[in-house]
């Protein structure tokens, strides 16, 4: 005779429970990925190409060449890298959390913002750090383009800020543009989930902070909870992830 105890049954519930939410993310994944196949697609004649059109007539050739190569398949490839593995991580937080997320470092914004949430499904607001002013300008003609149900809100150089605050999400896929972004944990209340990108493509312009390996920028950010480490070969160079909390937990 075979007997089953309280426990058991409630571990057998859990288990069926993050089945669930497994099947859950994956749907949103695929949904994604299907987007994502129809954006390929199209971007050069809709939303992305009148974007486009707006810098190349309003912004010099630097400007337009920076924002055709914030659109190269590398740049889609780690945004898609980053969703994918918090989609993942489903079980480590409360994917139905309102989440007011800051992005350091958000350069135009997208194609990142497009896909944001199917991340966070429950997004309060969005606040985009970058301290190139003409980035901002660029911003505006993708939100136009890409309307939210929620506001986001564009600001300047995220290291100057000195206010304490309250966020559940910090973003920073340009890790090698900047200092470590944890050296101000103590602007934060609570304990936010943390997404840090870096790579060693030190011939980069303007990559004044890259590191060797994933190992430096594991010791470089000291995280106090560690979720998730991960790098990618893009060719010319590795990028490197890093998801987490800033405190243990």
């Amino acid at each position: 005779m075979i007997t089953i105890n309280a426990m058991d049954t409630i571990k057998t519930e859990n288990s069926l429970l993050e089945i669930h939410d497994y099947r859950k993310r994956e749907d949103l994944l695929s949904q994604m990925r299907e987007e994502m196949a129809t954006v390929t697609k199209l971007q050069r004649a809709t939303k992305y190409e009148q974007t486009g059109r707006w810098v190349g007539g309003h912004l010099s050739n630097h400007y337009h060449q920076s924002w055709s190569d914030s659109l190269s398949d590398g740049q889609f490839q780690s945004k898609m890298w980053m969703v994918d593995e918090i989609c993942k991580l489903g079980s480590k937080f409360d994917s139905t959390e309102s989440c007011h997320i800051e992005v350091v470092g958000s350069w135009f914004g997208w194609p990142l913002m497009e896909f944001i949430h199917f991340a966070f499904p429950n997004i309060k607001q969005v606040d985009l750090y970058d301290k190139d002013e003409l980035t901002h300008s660029v911003m505006a003609q993708y939100k136009n383009q890409f309307p939210y149900d929620y506001p986001v809100h564009q600001f300047g150089d995220w290291f100057s800020r000195s206010d304490v605050r309250r966020r559940q999400v910090i973003i920073n896929t340009s890790g090698e543009h900047m200092p470590h972004i944890m050296q101000r944990r103590n602007f934060f209340k609570g304990n936010p989930l943390v997404i840090i990108m870096s790579n060693d493509y030190y011939d980069g312009k303007d990559h004044t902070h890259c590191v060797e390996d994933m190992m430096k920028l594991v010791e470089q950010q000291e995280l106090g909870t560690l979720y998730y480490t991960g790098t990618r070969n893009m060719q010319t160079y590795n990028r490197f992830m890093l998801i987490g909390r800033v405190h243990e937990s």
